[in-house]
């Protein structure tokens, strides 16, 4: 799916500025809307599971990458160099590693909240609060699953494609929505259909909730999680796949292979016990316990940001076809956002062309470029 690709261009640390021939930022966002009413709207989703943001790059982003510089989150090459904010070159294995990372700990969560229907509630929200823009309001609705389902019907001069995903931060702390937003429309005197394949505007809203606490280490937290290291090791199977092993030959390769694999495990086993007894979290320990916190209480907290991240896209929407072309901070005051209403909440444009960040709290955006599920 298209905004799959699009994920794929996420920068972690900065990113260039790139030019769109569909995205001019001399052209007011407001333009492109003008005239319109009750368009129809088409929800693209298809992620019935929490996935991970991850990156090349260890660590947040650096003091300097804040959202009132310009930045372009379209289609960009996370090895790209010479931008404004310094993004190191991303190697194979640091994007290997920060995977496995990524992939290791929102494992349990995925598992835990795969029968909770978070797409459908993160689509609900949507729905609502795209609802309450002035030109889509009336307009019939289609969600999908997937591009080839996009099917506007002749008659149709104008549609709204919002392509959704969701997953947790970088380092697990947020949760971030991710929307892809693409506009269709026939422009006067246009007699051909090559409109209909191409979006006449393209821009990009992301969402990152605000942050899950996690208070600091204390005695409990170490017996606990060494009580569930020991529980997950079962030194009866391995001493019993030390016994089969030593009776294989000494050159044979594929015991070679298996050996080296038992070894790896045992040296993890000791080093997840030492970590354990660690006065303070290390980036694994706050891994696990940022997504094992997002499980909580029937998975509430996240619940909860997946509701405010689907109605912060309809205000994103609203704002990028405002015709307002500044970063603009906007008040709580509705109410309708229980995180919203207790935490600072800004909205910024990241370009004049029309990308809106919504970020709630004072924390720095947390993307990575790729999503484990992608």
């Amino acid at each position: 799916m298209h905004h799959r690709r699009l994920l794929a261009g996420l920068c972690a640390a900065g990113a260039i500025t790139l030019s769109s021939p569909t995205h001019a930022a001399d052209v007011a966002n407001s333009t492109y809307v003008a005239e319109l009413q009750q368009t129809p709207l088409f929800l693209a989703m298809n992620q019935p599971t929490i996935e991970a943001l991850y990156a090349g790059v260890e660590g947040p982003l650096p003091p300097s990458a804040t959202t009132t510089q310009p930045m372009s989150w379209k289609a960009i090459g996370v090895t790209s160099v010479g931008n404004a904010l310094g993004m190191a070159i991303v190697s194979a294995t640091a994007k290997a590693d920060s995977h496995n990372f990524a992939e290791t700990h929102i494992a349990g969560l995925r598992e835990a909240t795969r029968s909770m229907g978070l797409e459908q509630q993160l689509q609900q929200a949507i729905l609502e609060s795209s609802g309450n823009v002035a030109w889509l309001s009336g307009g019939s609705t289609h969600v999908v699953s997937d591009d080839k389902e996009l099917a506007p019907s002749p008659d149709m001069k104008a549609w709204l494609v919002l392509h959704a995903r969701y997953a947790l931060s970088t380092d697990f702390s947020h949760v971030v929505v991710v929307a892809d937003v693409e506009l269709f429309r026939q422009a006067p005197g246009d007699t051909s259909d090559r409109w209909r394949r191409k979006p006449a505007f393209h821009n990009v809203l992301v969402f990152q909730s605000a942050a899950l606490h996690v208070p600091d280490k204390v005695p409990a937290d170490t017996e606990r999680m060494i009580a569930d290291e020991n529980a997950r090791w079962d030194q009866a199977a391995i001493n019993a796949e030390i016994d089969r092993l030593n009776k294989q030959g000494l050159y044979d390769t594929v015991a070679i292979k298996q050996r080296r694999a038992v070894v790896a495990k045992q040296e993890q086993h000791k080093k997840n016990l030492a970590e354990a007894r660690t006065a303070k979290w290390s980036r694994n320990q706050l891994g696990y316990e940022y997504a094992r916190r997002w499980g909580d209480h029937d998975a509430a907290a996240l619940r909860q940001a997946l509701r405010d991240g689907g109605l912060e896209v309809g205000r994103m929407l609203a704002l990028t076809f405002s015709g307002q072309h500044d970063n603009v901070g906007v008040a709580s005051t509705d109410g309708t956002s229980t995180a919203s209403s207790e935490t600072p909440r800004r909205l910024d444009y990241l370009q004049p062309n029309g990308d809106v960040m919504s970020v709630l709290g004072d924390d720095k955006p947390m993307i990575g470029p790729y999503l484990t599920g992608s």
